[in-house]
This record gives C-alpha cells, structure tokens and sequence, in this order.
C-alpha cells in the first residue's frame, strides 16, 4: 500500500518505520528537510509539500500536535482536495472526539474517508511496535487502514463510530495523568521524611503500588523538563466529560485540578511548595 505519514516527531518516528520494515511504500513529508533525510537515505519518497504526497497515497497517517495542526494540513494545505478518491485519514493526534467528527463531517465532498486512532505507549513501545491503537470510524475506511495500523499496534481495536477512539485515549491520558500526580506526590512525601527520592522509587516499583507511571517518572517524564502543554489540553477534554457526566464522577473533577496542579510543578512553573498545597 502507498501510505504517507505526517508527524515523524518523537513517537511518530518509530511509527513511520514500522510501516516501511512492513513493505509499504512509504511517502514522508515535514517542515524541516533533515527531519525526512534518514526516511529518504533509507528508501522512503520524501515530497515538497503535504499536497504533494498527498497525491501518491491510499493512506495518510496524522501524528501532528492539536486540532488546529490537524486542519492546517487537511485544509490549508491542500491534503484533502490532493488525496485520491477512497483514500483514507487516520488522526494520530489527540484531540477532541468532537473535533474528528467535525473534520470527517468535512471530508465526504473529497471523496475521502477519516478515522481516528489516537495511540498510547511513547517511543519505546512504538519501536517494540506495540502501541495501544485506539480507532474510531466507519466499519470499511476502518478495514482498509488495518494493515497499517497493525505494523504499529498491538493492540488495535476498533471502538465504534467516529471520536470513539479519542474518547477511550482521553480516559487513558486522564488515568495516567492521576498515576503519575500520585507517584510524584507520594515520591515528594518520601523525600521530606529523609527518604532518598531514586531508592525509594525503585523500591516501589517492586511492590503492589508499581505502575507505569511510577516507572516512567524520573526516567521518560523527568521533574522540571516536562511540557505541561499537552497535559493542559488532554486534562481539559477529560473535564469536559466530567461536566457532561454529572454526579457519578464529579469527584474527577478534584482529580483533574490536582492534577493540572502537579504537571505545572513536574513543568518547572510551580514550586514544590506550591505542588504540595
């Protein structure tokens, strides 16, 4: 299949070469040239433009950062109006279910077919080719884009209509996001004891209270050099949700403002006092 991919950012990459080491024809494009030099040397058609690949291609993979990276390449662009009749939009990014459903809503005119596959799992399970792919969409754009989700995913599952793989990846940024506000807190509270922050994470990473977020803090998510920007966007659709639940879970809400609190601290903006009030 002639596929292109658009994001070859820090789990974007790996993505890419996972669909080339599968026997796509793989076709890359980016702002910056070098970034596309290593996809290029190995054997992948880089292009000038998005239009331009466009134009080569059954399958589009999208790993950019927000909604409003999403549209500028669809409709700014010119993707849409450049990909073939029956080609298909797999959305990477993550953004809001309402925001996919806005953008396929757009795309029929086209003759193009939108899904969304938020994925979860960072770099080093996107290079083990075993990312969580979350996919939302019509039953037929669906299968025609599983071979090429499946040379990145493991697993890949199909969630229902349009925005449902976004809904599923934002319950998951909102669960990892608690985790990791509780392995930092807890971490801190050891540290103000005279405990020593790096023995007693490794210490806990043997018992009952291990997870992957306690895993990744320290190591991939380190205190101080962490953006709080994508956390601010995952954590405000998750509130969104809340609001729209109600009752049941209005506790969430609690959880979403410590845990914006805490990203902002893990970020550099806040002091540890400040995270600890």
């Amino acid at each position: 299949m002639r596929v292109g991919f658009i994001g070859l950012g820090d789990q974007g990459e790996p993505m890419a070469e996972a669909i080339a080491e599968a026997g796509h024809e793989l076709h890359v494009w980016a702002r910056r040239p070098e970034v596309m030099a290593p996809f290029v040397e190995r054997g992948a058609v880089g292009h000038a433009s998005a239009a331009e690949l466009a134009a080569e291609v059954e399958h589009l993979g999208l790993c950019v950062g927000s909604e409003a990276d999403v549209r500028s390449v669809l409709f700014d662009g010119g993707v849409l109006e450049a990909l073939p009749d029956g080609a298909v939009v797999a959305i990477h990014s993550t953004i809001s279910p309402e925001a996919c459903q806005r953008i396929a809503a757009e795309a029929p005119p086209y003759g193009v077919d939108v899904i969304d596959a938020p994925v979860s799992g960072g770099r080093r399970v996107a290079q083990e080719r075993g990312l969580l792919v979350m996919v939302g969409g019509e039953e037929a754009p669906v299968s025609r884009a599983m071979p090429v989700l499946e040379t990145y995913g493991n697993p890949v599952r199909h969630l229902g209509p349009i925005g449902s793989g976004q809904v599923v990846k934002v319950l998951n940024n909102l669960l990892m996001n608690a985790n990791l506000t509780n392995s930092h807190l807890v971490l801190e509270l050891g540290r103000h004891l005279g405990l020593d922050r790096a023995a007693l994470r490794e210490l806990l990473l043997h018992g009952t209270s291990r997870s992957f977020a306690l895993s990744a803090l320290d190591d991939q998510v380190i205190p101080g050099k962490l953006s709080a920007v994508t956390g601010r966007k995952d954590l405000a659709v998750a509130r969104q949700f809340i609001d729209g639940a109600g009752s049941p879970v209005d506790l969430l809400d609690q959880v979403v403002a410590i845990a914006l609190e805490v990203r902002e601290h893990l970020d550099g903006s806040l002091s540890s006092t400040a995270a600890r009030s």
